[in-house]
Formats: structure tokens, sequence, C-alpha cells
């Protein structure tokens, strides 16, 4: 069952929530589930995570990076093949409508009330695969900062542009 918005669809993956869920794990793990989102246009699955944890400054980015990145490898087959390995939470996913192939993760980390975003996700573009990732200090809505990279490249109004920033996903 999904929840509908004019933005997104929340989508419900009621064996990954009844592990990982912010209310299911709080004050027992660093890192948990806090929404698994569809936006529609244009398409990206994202789920969401927060990690609470104190952290020195200077590691900040590399954990928040690495945070996104363990969470796609367990998530994601596309980025799993890449490090040769297999998506750990896959079988918590029931992949009949959203494909864990699109799975985009972002990562709001909160190191004593400041916070940190990264999002991690594979692209296969014409069978090549690579990983996008990205970090910022404050609370960064990855859907919202791709949608936004994506309205100005697209004004370059080329193909190759619209593919590179504006597909999120690797299968239809």
């Amino acid at each position: 069952m999904a929840i509908t918005s004019n933005d997104y669809i929340v989508v419900s993956q009621p064996d990954l929530e009844n592990s990982l869920s912010c209310e299911k794990v709080e004050g027992r793990s660093s890192i948990c589930l806090a929404s698994i989102l569809w936006h529609p246009s244009p398409e990206a699955y994202v789920i969401k995570f927060k990690v609470n944890r104190t952290s020195d400054s200077k590691d900040i980015e590399r954990i928040t990076i690495e945070s996104a990145r363990l969470m796609s490898v367990y998530l994601n087959p596309l980025t799993a093949k890449f490090y040769e390995t297999k998506p750990a939470l896959i079988d918590m996913l029931d992949v009949t409508e959203f494909h864990a192939e699109n799975i985009i993760v972002e990562i709001e980390f909160d190191n004593n009330g400041s916070y940190y975003s990264a999002y991690f996700y594979p692209k296969l573009t014409n069978g090549s695969l690579s990983l996008i990732h990205d970090f910022f200090e404050g609370k960064v809505d990855t859907y919202k900062h791709l949608f936004d990279v994506c309205e100005k490249m697209n004004r370059a109004q080329e193909d190759h542009v619209f593919q590179e920033y504006c597909v999120f996903t690797n299968v239809p």
C-alpha cells in the first residue's frame, strides 16, 4: 500500500520498516530508516536513513558518505554488483512495483545537533556502471537537489545532458 501526494508516493516496505524504522530501533542503533518515497516526475526511488552519533568533525564527510554507500550496497543490486557482493537486505524488499536497482540512498546525519546530508546511487549508462554521490553540510533533500540540478542542466536541451542529469532510474 502506498500513500500519495502531488509530489511523491510513500512506499510501504513492511519487512524493511519492521527491522530498521526509526520508531523500531530508537536508542538501539545509530542508523534507522526514516522514509521510502517514489517521485514520479522525474522518476526517483529514494530511501532515507537517519544517522545519530557523535563524531569528530574531520570524519563527518567520510562517515556520512560511507553510511550512504553501505546502505546502497545492502539494498541496491547494482551497487552490490559494483563491489562484487550481494545486497544483504534485498530479501526485505518487495520489488514487484518498485525496482531495487533504482534505489537512491539518502543519509541525514545528526552530530549533536549539527546536520549533514549525503546521497549515493548507481547509474547504468550504455552498459557502464558508475556510482554517484555527494555530501552537504545541513539538511538537504536529495530529490530536491537532484531535481534542481536537472532543471538547470536541462536548459541545454540536449538528450545526453537530460540522460546524465535527469534520469535517476536504471530499470523501467
